[in-house]
């Protein structure tokens, strides 16, 4: 990140277990500007995202409009559900709260959804090794293009299927462009001329 700012932008992973660091973290990696959002992860640090030891890292998020990428299943034993979302989003409302894996099954979706209307800066992130079929056209007929996110889980995951999954949707190009980027350009912040296309840099060494 530090080596290409104008190409990447990273997320903190604090972990709550250790209260006597936790603020100076908050200073370090996002107070500072160096990560642009923070990624929680239950199902390693074995600590609810409700859990109160995670209030100073939220209440900042909150405070600055921040991404909080959460990794979103069913279980609330090993990952965030649109439940604990329900609950987060209506406390911090000025964060911005990623399900990642909302694609990954019907069930997971369909629990979203009425989290999604209800709150605005819940959104739905689709990363998986699959996809439901259909599932980029129901999210969003059900919660609105401005709601939900591509991303991909990569390396770990390639890019090339997750990244048809919206191309080949039946939906709208503006559609496309707002879930492929547009959407996350808004959460992040990024400036005008900070959101050229991919191709622009295509032959800059």
């Amino acid at each position: 990140v530090e080596r290409y700012p104008d190409r990447l932008i990273g997320y903190a992973c604090i972990n709550p277990r250790y209260p006597e660091t936790l603020r100076g973290e908050v200073q370090r990696v996002l107070a500072s500007g160096k990560l642009r959002g923070y990624k929680p992860y239950p199902p390693q640090q074995a600590v609810p995202l409700t859990d109160m030891r995670y209030r100073p890292i939220l209440e900042y998020c909150d405070s600055q409009g921040l991404p909080v990428l959460c990794h979103g299943g069913l279980s609330a034993s090993n990952a965030i559900t649109p439940g604990n979302l329900d609950e987060l989003a209506a406390l911090y409302p000025n964060a911005k709260f990623l399900l990642a894996h909302t694609g990954s099954s019907w069930a997971l979706a369909e629990a979203l959804v009425p989290v999604a209307r209800k709150h605005r800066n819940v959104y739905a992130e689709i990363t998986y090794t699959s996809i439901t079929y259909g599932m980029i056209e129901f999210l969003v007929r059900e919660i609105g293009r401005e709601q939900v996110l591509f991303g991909t889980d990569c390396v770990m995951r390639d890019v090339a299927p997750q990244l048809g999954w919206v191309a080949w949707a039946r939906i709208p190009l503006d559609d496309k462009r707002m879930i492929l980027g547009g959407n996350m350009a808004d959460i992040v912040g990024l400036l005008p001329e900070q959101r050229q296309s991919v191709t622009a840099n295509l032959g800059r060494k």
